[in-house]
């Protein structure tokens, strides 16, 4: 008996001192600059979230451009790590966030890599106890390139299960270049 008791409390410390949320899924979307320049994306991304609230993550993006000049505008390949922080204010249906990020970003055949960096400041609402708004605002600006940006989005979710949510988001690109986007997240956690 003081075995099954004492091996049931060292496998239950890793879980109270480390506990955790691991959250991943993949996105798809699309982005229109002008009539000439638009693409699909094509992104997976990953968020592991401490009971803390600090958050370590990544994502990769892959982005198929559609331009009537295509030699100008490449195909996309994006890479960042992320590391922030979630909460969920008490006696509130209000989890703010914020993420920093530093990234990598294929840009042409000439430069293969280009530094990035973002700063995004948000927010969700719960409406229901399956449906919540989601608002941001992300900051992202290079020394490499011109491609300062301010990036605005709103959306809505669905909670399928406790484990599985489904996300639509519309959202518009001021800065360096102007764009509009909107994209759809499936994410699961663990």
């Amino acid at each position: 008996m003081r075995v099954t008791i004492l091996i049931s409390i060292l496998c239950a410390i890793p879980k109270i001192a480390y506990s955790a949320t691991l959250i991943f899924g993949p996105v798809i979307g699309t982005e229109e600059v002008n009539n000439n320049v638009s693409g699909n994306v094509y992104s997976f991304r990953s968020l592991y979230r401490r009971d803390s609230g600090i958050t370590l993550g990544a994502v990769a993006q892959f982005g198929v451009i559609h331009s009537a000049d295509s030699d100008q505008v490449p195909d996309e390949n994006r890479f960042e790590a992320i590391v922030g922080y979630m909460t969920t204010l008490p006696y509130s249906k209000i989890s703010p966030y914020v993420f920093l990020s530093k990234g990598l970003r294929k840009f042409s055949d000439k430069k293969t890599n280009v530094d990035y960096h973002t700063v995004t400041f948000g927010g969700t609402y719960r409406v229901t106890e399956k449906v919540y708004l989601d608002g941001y605002y992300k900051y992202r600006n290079t020394h490499d390139i011109n491609w300062q940006a301010n990036i605005f989005s709103t959306g809505l979710g669905f909670g399928l299960s406790p484990q599985l949510s489904l996300q639509t988001n519309l959202g518009r690109t001021r800065g360096d270049y102007d764009s509009q986007f909107h994209n759809l997240a499936f994410t699961r956690r663990f």
